[in-house]
């Protein structure tokens, strides 16, 4: 396991690394590319279950994600991009926002 970002304590294993910089749906160094690394970074810190109903701050009602877990990635995801972090940080947003509306659509059509 390597450290994500030097100084955040936050691990994950090279291979993981390695397959989230292969984006390979957007060309590499793009704005793009870092959306799509943060939010496969994403997957490999937290569950589907989890992203469901939070934030990445602390917002009233909503569970926050790790904050140093979060800083890590977009600071990861900037880096090798084109992107700014407000980027990323919509990027990872717009992850959670579609994990609670799917889950919310999903209890819909149970209970009709």
């Amino acid at each position: 396991m390597v450290e994500l970002m030097p100084g955040s304590g936050v691990f994950v294993f090279v291979q993981d690394i390695e397959e989230c910089k292969k984006a390979k749906t957007v060309i590499c160094g793009t704005p793009q590319h870092g959306w799509r690394m943060a939010k496969l970074f994403m997957n490999k810190f937290w569950s589907r279950e989890e992203f469901v109903g939070s934030s990445l701050a602390n917002t009233p009602g909503k569970r926050a994600l790790d904050q140093r877990t979060t800083s890590a990635i977009k600071g990861f995801c900037v880096q090798p991009t084109t992107a700014t972090y407000g980027q990323i940080r919509q990027a990872m947003a717009s992850k959670l926002t579609s994990a609670t509306v799917k889950d919310r659509l999903k209890r819909t059509e149970t209970t009709m």
